[in-house]
């Protein structure tokens, strides 16, 4: 006497539920990146933007001394980074200067030693002294003009800004070059 299994109404009710979930789980990843690509305001595709993490994430930006605007780094940091400014110039025909020193008057006048001033970059809003954690102990003078200081990002992901002071802007001459180095 052979037994034949008669099917059971919730079998099925199971394969068309399975096979509703095995769809949706091959659709779902393709439907977010293209809603990643859609709601992308800058028409780029944001999954292009994603680095490679064998290596570590650095990056470089040029902020003219004539920019107006702030600039804004291509990826997201967190944590501690290191940021290094090189770059001199005159803004808007007053002294020459570096992000941290004034080098010379506005007559082009050496100043010997160079002075201390004011920050001639911000980062995320605060002055680069401050930022990078100077105020209290500021590197001395290089005459490379090169400089490097640990900024902490905060534990969110976030785009980094650079900005140059408003009166700044107009008919100057430079730039610095900026370069981001995620080390967490």
């Amino acid at each position: 006497m052979s037994k034949t299994r008669t099917p059971k109404p919730n079998d099925a009710l199971r394969r068309s539920l399975s096979t509703v979930a095995l769809v949706i789980g091959a659709v779902l990843p393709v439907a977010i990146a293209f809603l990643l690509v859609a709601a992308s305001d800058d028409g780029e595709n944001p999954l292009d933007r994603i680095p490679d993490y064998e290596d570590p994430l650095e990056e470089t930006v040029v902020l003219p001394f004539d920019r107006g605007e702030a600039l804004r780094t291509q990826y997201r940091y967190h944590g501690a980074v290191r940021i290094v400014i090189e770059g001199s110039g005159q803004p808007g025909g007053a002294a020459s200067r570096d992000v941290f020193y004034l080098v010379a008057a506005a007559g082009e006048t050496a100043l010997e030693p160079p002075q201390l001033a004011a920050s001639a970059l911000a980062i995320n809003g605060e002055p680069a002294l401050s930022a990078l954690g100077l105020a209290d102990d500021p590197p001395p003078f290089a005459p490379d003009h090169v400089y490097t200081g640990i900024y902490d990002a905060g534990s969110a992901l976030r785009y980094l800004t650079f900005r140059l002071p408003d009166d700044m802007a107009g008919d100057s001459s430079g730039q610095f070059t900026i370069t981001v180095i995620q080390l967490e």
